[in-house]
């Protein structure tokens, strides 16, 4: 009798261990051609081996048309074990994930349409996922949030809240705003698993597509004192939390990619790959080649590290890069990182046009209500530079991008919805 009360007991421990299984982080990423595909990223605990996607069209109440898809990536992800790190009353810590990484590719989807999708699991809906919605691009006029630099740290959350109601006051301001597009240091550290899963909790990130880029802080972990006082550098810690198209060149797949969204072509960099010469010599290379073969109306390119420095205006990737952008054609060129607003007019060889030519430079504040920067003075580039603004360090802000076949429009609200700056680039196509 006791021993079938233990097998009953350890049978109930069991079920209940298993129930307690959940995925997490699901966030859904660009396709290359974001018209008719979409990649979905989410983690799984151990028990979870088995786990898919189902999606249907967002009108499908009952998910009666749903239909699965599997994973093309599925692996043990080690990645972020034993990294350093920190949380709310456990200053010193260190965080232990082993986990499914799952990344799958929907395919044949209609144009300008609202999908929703759940991840299943072979016990039904799985734990933890929830209901994720997306739309595909093909729509003459649309419009996408842009917001960076919100740093997620458990221990103060008050910067992912910062950040989401901001994301919310966009959302307020154009109702019918179709997807967020982030320009990189989105997390504290990179190796701390912890706080992406905490991150894509957000309800922001059930309703919309993100692109999203690799921020230095991203790509990092905590400073160790088992490290002796060095961080972890990799780009592994972006790349397996999310599931981005693997068009990138050699080495940066999985990280830099490109994707359509309307007429729009998005390239997406990674300046931790373009420390010296002979790395952004890759990446202007790499540019050069998807512009020239990817159609396009409008062509955008997306770093993390600012084109002018944020209180001086010191150029930096402007240096690198504006020859280049002048010979692709690049209409709109946006960073974060400097925690100050820049924009430029429209700069094509070394002078500002009328906007019939050249490129506009943007780069972002930081939005975590915690470490903006004042916004100083400006002593170079007076010239280029049209708009330079910061709130300080409770800086907290986001653009509204708004396309059609005419114009782009890029406007900078602050917190309360007043509108900053605003800039429109004309279709040169």
């Amino acid at each position: 009798m006791k021993q079938q009360f233990c097998l009953i007991l350890l049978s109930v421990v069991a079920v209940l261990s298993l129930r307690a299984q959940s995925v997490y982080s699901v966030v859904t990423c660009p396709a290359q051609n974001s018209a008719t595909a979409m990649q979905v990223s989410w983690g799984a605990d151990s028990a979870l081996a088995d786990t898919w996607v189902e999606y249907t069209l967002a009108t499908d109440a009952t998910w009666a048309r749903a239909k699965r898809v599997d994973p093309h990536q599925h692996e043990w992800c080690t990645t972020y074990d034993g990294k350093y790190s920190a949380q709310i009353g456990q200053p010193e810590m260190w965080e232990h994930h082993r986990f499914w990484k799952n990344g799958a590719i929907l395919t044949g989807l209609k144009k300008d349409t609202d999908y929703k999708y759940r991840i299943m699991s072979p016990g039904g809906s799985a734990t933890g996922g929830g209901v994720h919605h997306f739309k595909t691009a093909g729509a003459r006029h649309w419009s996408a949030c842009i917001i960076s630099d919100f740093h997620t740290w458990t221990p103060l959350p008050g910067r992912l809240t910062a950040a989401m109601a901001m994301v919310d006051t966009i959302r307020a301001i154009d109702p019918s705003v179709d997807w967020v597009l982030d320009l990189g240091d989105v997390v504290a550290w990179g190796a701390s698993y912890s706080y992406w899963q905490r991150m894509y909790a957000e309800p922001n990130f059930a309703r919309y597509m993100w692109a999203g880029l690799q921020g230095n802080h991203d790509n990092m972990s905590r400073r160790s004192k088992g490290e002796n006082g060095r961080y972890e550098l990799s780009d592994d810690f972006f790349r397996q939390a999310n599931y981005v198209p693997l068009n990138g060149y050699a080495g940066q797949e999985g990280v830099c990619y490109y994707f359509h969204y309307g007429d729009a072509l998005f390239v997406v960099l990674n300046n931790e790959a373009m420390h010296d010469e002979a790395g952004r010599d890759r990446a202007k290379a790499w540019i050069k080649q998807v512009a020239a073969r990817e159609k396009h109306k409008y062509l955008v390119v997306c770093e993390h590290y600012e084109w002018f420095d944020g209180p001086s205006g010191r150029p930096v990737g402007y240096k690198w890069f504006h020859e280049l952008f002048d010979e692709c054609g690049v209409d709109l060129a946006l960073a974060g990182n400097s925690h100050i607003y820049n924009r430029s007019y429209p700069i094509y060889q070394g002078r500002v046009t009328d906007g019939t030519r050249g490129t506009v430079y943007i780069q972002s504040t930081s939005s975590d209500n915690g470490r903006g920067r004042d916004a100083g003075t400006l002593t170079q580039s007076l010239d280029f530079i049209a708009r330079h603004w910061s709130e300080g360090p409770h800086t907290v802000s986001a653009m509204l991008l708004d396309v059609d076949p005419r114009r782009m429009t890029v406007t900078l609200y602050d917190r309360n919805g007043r509108l900053i700056d605003q800039a429109t680039i004309p279709a040169k196509k």
